[in-house]
């Protein structure tokens, strides 16, 4: 299969020939096209959803919902589900970058674009972080991001740690590094600190990824907050480097969750869909708190 690069060494495409079927594309090898490139379009491949949703079990060994109940759930016990609701922009972010749980690999199944706007767009984390001023650099070395959150029902986190039970499941929360949490009754206050960029230990490079663009408020773990220009700067480089994707029903898109963020354009058809499954590569418990968090295990 030939590979068509969408952007300056990042986001390839792999198109069909005539009478191709998804599941004629091998799992390992669309994985070494993510792992080589952040991101890969396959186009043109006949399938459906469920044949979608076999071909994403042959790339990631295990799946996650993301817990949000204005997402449709579409399939394998609410792990297929539509994407963020409405028609709005979205900014560049990285699914649960703002928790010790971030997937490794995203796959998305277009159903049915939109008839004008709503492309899906990528950025590459490494190519950001290389843009960004030695400033901002230091400032995002020297300090760690910090996300809030109030009133998480426990049960969301059960998929995670393979239990219901609430005092294991507080216990290891409270185990995960750069993590605070709190219990009231069948909730958590849940506070967690991260670096925004991470380290790809395969050929050293950093990669700006994090969801600093989609939660405003978010500041340090000092509790200052990020000066406002900065931020501007920096959404100012990532739409300057936005690989822009109109994709086209049977599209299958597969992003690297850790190099790369991703994003939409505004749109204006409300039968548009579009499905994100989430996955992870080791066909394990998911222990994120063994895990060395800064860096990118492939």
């Amino acid at each position: 299969m030939q590979v068509q690069m969408l952007g300056d060494d990042f986001a390839a495409m792999i198109t069909a020939k005539p009478g191709q079927a998804l599941g004629d594309v091998a799992g390992p090898q669309a994985l070494a096209s993510v792992q080589q490139h952040g991101a890969l379009l396959l186009r043109g491949f006949a399938g459906d959803l469920a044949t979608f949703e076999r071909f994403t079990q042959t790339v990631a060994a295990r799946f996650i919902h993301n817990g949000n109940d204005s997402r449709e759930s579409l399939g394998d016990e609410g792990k297929t589900r539509s994407v963020t609701p409405g028609s709005n922009f979205v900014g560049p972010h990285s699914e649960f970058s703002y928790m010790p749980f971030r997937p490794d690999v995203l796959f998305f199944y277009c159903t049915r674009p939109a008839s004008d706007g709503g492309a899906s767009l990528l950025w590459d984390g490494i190519r950001l972080w290389d843009q960004m001023p030695e400033s901002s650099k230091a400032l995002f070395m020297n300090r760690s991001i910090r996300y809030q959150y109030r009133q998480v029902e426990l049960p969301f986190f059960a998929q995670f740690f393979g239990t219901n039970d609430a005092d294991t499941i507080l216990a290891a929360l409270q185990s995960v590094p750069g993590a605070v949490c709190t219990r009231h009754g069948e909730h958590i206050d849940f506070e967690y600190n991260v670096p925004a960029q991470v380290y790809r230990s395969i050929d050293g490079a950093q990669a700006f990824s994090n969801s600093i663009a989609v939660f405003p408020q978010t500041g340090f773990d000092d509790a200052s907050l990020l000066d406002p220009a900065i931020r501007a700067d920096l959404l100012d480089i990532a739409l300057r480097n936005t690989v822009s994707i109109d994709l086209q029903a049977g599209d299958v898109l597969i992003v690297d969750n850790w190099r790369a963020m991703h994003g939409r354009g505004a749109f204006d058809d409300p039968q548009r869909q579009i499905c994100i499954r989430m996955g992870y590569f080791a066909n394990d418990v998911v222990q994120p708190f063994s895990a060395a968090l800064e860096e990118i295990e492939y």
